[in-house]
């Protein structure tokens, strides 16, 4: 893939898991992605080449890997996804801090057993 990528945030309609890839069309990804697991598009961010868009996405990865679901999905709000990600495309470093927020409020719903707020969450 030459010339400018994308990289793209979907959430899953079953769980409202949050996927975040990269592709030249994320348009055209979804659909061939929806045919295996109904989703849809939600945010796009422009990447100057595939190199930088895998960059982008290897670090959202990482900064959520404690909030992954296996392969790119993660069980977490799509505005708490959204801002790791613009962070990471912005050059912010504290992105990981955003991260770090969101699994301590999923930890402490969880430990409070509030499992319908811990629920509410992944919308």
């Amino acid at each position: 893939m030459k010339g400018p990528a994308f990289v793209y945030l979907a959430r899953r309609n079953s769980d409202w898991a949050v996927k975040v890839g990269y592709a030249a069309d994320p348009c055209l990804r979804i659909r061939l992605l929806g045919q295996q697991t109904p989703c849809e598009l939600r945010k796009v961010y422009y990447a100057e080449s595939r190199e930088r868009a895998r960059e982008i996405e290897a670090a959202a990865h990482l900064a959520l890997e404690d909030c992954a679901l296996g392969g790119e999905w993660f069980s977490a709000p799509l505005d708490s996804v959204v801002r790791v990600v613009g962070a990471i495309v912005s050059g912010r470093r504290p992105y990981r801090e955003y991260a770090g927020r969101l699994l301590h409020v999923r930890r402490v719903a969880a430990a409070r057993g509030h499992a319908r707020f811990a629920a509410d969450l992944l919308q």
